[in-house]
């Protein structure tokens, strides 16, 4: 709108419907067990946000974000015995404010800090506001090879509908928790940036994250649980990366992550959190055999995770697997975008969370219109 100044907006719908059964058998003709049912789930996501930036006194640029977000899950079950659907629909809207300033202090130094807040409304009992802070300093000198970042940061995460509502509607299984808390972390980060040469860029970030009422999946009794407030939780890890282009139409990018997330309890071992796999490495190389052809390909190598067994309650572990996508991006014109994208090459089957396979190979495609664009 003006010199200096950039508003950015966005406005989105999402419409999801899900029906599950489960039957007495594999003949799928009868569901008269204790255990059977017939559920419909229908999910509705809307909202939008804002995004303001301008540059201030001193050459800092200042940014205010704006966000609302509307969602409603109802869910309508039959169970047996019951003549009549049992229908829930909970529903929440939920309203994000932040700002933040990035200036640099010197030649060699720039800070950034923020606050941001996120509130619930819309709802019977809504959970506590988040408040939430961030402060950065990195050494970045103009000209140097080598960037170093410290940061810390209090984020906060407000409970899903899944997770405060969700229940299997009888005597076993998962039982709702209306009264979840949101889960908040003090987060420490240190980084560094090395760019021995113009086709070499070396990464490596260690954090530390002391998380208050983490949610996490609970047993209750020996058939069931519940998403419930633990009461602390520590995750520490290592990122390291390194980067090559070593020709202008060729970048490979291999990166490493490791992290360690327990519960913590006093006097006691800490105990492994759901779904947090130790080792993660990533391979991505990016060609551009021709001025308007692009292609992508990653490779995803995931180690391990641990879970909790959702009928026995004992801890278990879900095994390595390797993910393969593709992508071929062309853009024809200036300003069109089209591409085709292939998930899971290798038809790999495996699972993140357990009794829920991912999906098999995927094909996307999709195309992107870019008007009136100008130089930032």
């Amino acid at each position: 709108p003006a010199d200096r100044v950039m508003l950015q907006e966005m406005a989105f719908v999402g419409l999801y419907s899900n029906l599950l059964d489960a039957y007495d058998d594999d003949t799928y003709s009868s569901q008269t067990a204790v255990d059977s049912f017939h559920s419909w789930f229908h999910d509705l996501t809307a909202g939008g946000w804002l995004r303001l930036r301008f540059t201030i006194p001193r050459g800092a640029l200042f940014r205010i974000d704006f966000g609302a977000r509307y969602e409603s899950h109802l869910k309508e079950q039959l169970l047996v015995g019951r003549d009549e659907l049992d229908v829930t629909e909970p529903s929440r809207a939920l309203i994000f404010v932040g700002a933040q300033v990035e200036s640099r202090l010197s030649n060699d130094f720039r800070l950034v800090a923020g606050l941001q807040t996120e509130i619930e409304a819309a709802i019977d009992d809504p959970v506590r506001p988040s408040g939430d802070a961030l402060i950065s300093l990195r050494y970045d000198p103009l000209n140097r090879p080598v960037s170093v970042g410290f940061s810390v940061a209090r984020r906060s995460r407000m409970p899903t509908l899944k997770e405060r509502f969700s229940s299997s509607g009888d005597a076993s299984g998962r039982l709702a928790n209306p009264n979840l808390r949101p889960e908040s972390a003090l987060h420490f980060s240190l980084d560094a940036t090395i760019r021995p040469t113009r086709w070499l860029r070396m990464e490596l970030t260690v954090f530390e994250a002391e998380v208050q009422d983490l949610i996490d999946l609970v047993p209750v009794t020996p058939t069931t649980d519940q998403f419930q407030n633990v009461d602390r939780a520590r995750q520490w890890g290592i990122e390291a990366a390194i980067a090559l282009t070593p020709w202008d139409w060729l970048d490979v990018e291999l990166a490493y992550n490791y992290l360690w997330a327990r519960e913590i309890f006093e006097g006691e071992e800490p105990s492994y959190l759901n779904y947090r796999p130790e080792n993660l490495a990533r391979l991505i190389i990016r060609g551009r055999p021709h001025r308007i052809v692009e292609i992508t390909t990653t490779l995803r190598l995931v180690g391990p995770q641990q879970f909790r067994d959702p009928d026995t309650h004992n801890w278990r572990e879900l095994g390595v697997y390797l993910a393969w996508d593709a992508r071929i991006q062309v853009e024809p014109l200036e300003g069109l975008e089209t591409w085709i994208q292939v998930t899971n090459l290798l038809d790999a089957n495996y699972q993140t969370q357990y009794g829920y396979p991912e999906p098999g190979w995927q094909l996307w495609a999709g195309v992107r219109l870019s008007v009136g664009r100008r130089d930032e």
